[in-house]
């Protein structure tokens, strides 16, 4: 197969994020079983118009606002494909409209709340109300995502297409047994992009409540880059909190520190307000790290509650509730962390790669048909 991927930002993109990360591991999976696969995403300074990663050729123009015009300039000259993968992020490219090929719909997550978080509240309102609408493009595409959260979404929103979940993969290594809680650092991790959406001040506020108890000299160590406003905001909240000092604005962390501090913290926390799976949570789990999230589409599906994690109301007060209960019994916590690693250890990339690759090839089959 000649396989089309249509995606705002690509994995070099200074913003990306696991959607990226998927879709750049089934498409290097898919040339490495014998496939051609082209990306098509936006441009961004200091990366090249035209590269190929991993086997994959990833062309760029345009930027967010416009990358989805160049795509439909510039379809007939990428090539002839047997099937396109359309991914949305937020906004669609609307790919069903002039693809001379059957198209899949790629969706995560949609945004739906999310709007409420990262736009200013007239384009949020818009967003939210718009976002059934436009999608009714793809209301009868066959989609492709990756949490029962996410398909349930889905309909909800009245696309009436076949609906696949693949599997979620993580990069797999020889992940050493988890440390036992007394082992452990005093800190709690926060792992992806600094946005509204991800409700860091959730957590900081859980902390600042635990005057007495376990948590009441507990870290914070987030890790990732992100919206610097944001982040001056949050580091303010902070201090008005008497929290200065405990809260370790890591940033970017290579393979290597990410999975030690990953693998010594107590606990990860996600308090997004809507995940298509929640990677950093199933990262941390591979680490022998239990969660404790949000009750929230995604996470709901990435953490098996009372086993591998506790999901939570959305809510400081239940966070630091939850976070409390999870580092109370050492004999608990120890089969929390077991169970974590051991699910953690079946999202590998055969799983995730097989069910994408059988959906493509229906769906070319269908159009030579």
């Amino acid at each position: 197969m000649n396989v089309l991927f249509l995606n705002w930002r690509d994995l070099g993109h200074p913003r990306a994020g696991g959607a990226e990360y998927l879709t750049h591991g089934i498409a290097r999976r898919l040339v490495e079983r014998g496939h051609s696969a082209t990306w098509f995403a936006g441009a961004f300074p200091g990366g090249a118009p035209e590269i190929n990663v991993d086997g994959v050729r990833i062309v760029r123009k345009g930027n967010a606002a416009t990358v989805r015009i160049h795509a439909l300039r510039c379809y007939r000259a990428l090539g002839d494909f047997d099937v396109v993968v359309d991914e949305i992020n937020t906004l669609p490219f609307f790919a069903p409209l002039y693809a001379r090929k059957p198209v899949v719909t790629l969706i995560c997550q949609l945004a739906r709340e999310v709007w409420f978080f990262e736009a200013p509240w007239p384009v949020a309102i818009a967003g939210y109300v718009a976002e059934p609408a436009y999608l009714q493009v793809y209301r009868r595409s066959p989609v492709l995502t990756i949490s029962e959260s996410s398909a349930r979404s889905i309909r909800d929103i009245g696309l009436r297409g076949e609906v696949d979940i693949i599997p979620m993969a993580i990069d797999q290594y020889a992940a050493p047994d988890p440390l036992p809680l007394s082992a452990r650092d005093n800190v709690i991790v926060m792992l992806g992009r600094i946005t509204p959406s991800k409700r860091i001040d959730h957590v900081l506020r859980a902390l600042a409540g635990a005057a007495n108890g376990p948590l009441s000299a507990m870290r914070l160590v987030v890790m990732g880059d992100g919206d610097e406003r944001v982040k001056a905001d949050l580091q303010r909240l902070a201090a008005s909190l008497g929290l200065t000092d405990r809260v370790i604005w890591e940033g970017y962390a290579d393979e290597e520190t990410k999975r030690r501090l990953l693998g010594s913290a107590r606990a990860i926390v996600m308090t997004s307000a809507r995940e298509g799976w929640g990677l950093a949570v199933s990262e941390a789990n591979l680490a022998g790290t239990p969660a404790v999230v949000y009750d929230i589409p995604g996470t709901r599906d990435s953490v098996v509650d009372g086993q591998t994690g506790i999901r939570c109301a959305p809510s400081p007060a239940a966070l630091r509730e939850a976070l409390t209960a999870l580092i109370a019994d050492p004999v608990r916590y120890e089969r929390f962390s077991r169970a974590a690693q051991a699910f953690a250890r079946t999202l590998t990339w055969d799983s995730t790669v097989n069910a994408a690759e059988a959906v493509l090839r229906r769906e070319a089959a269908r159009s030579i048909a």
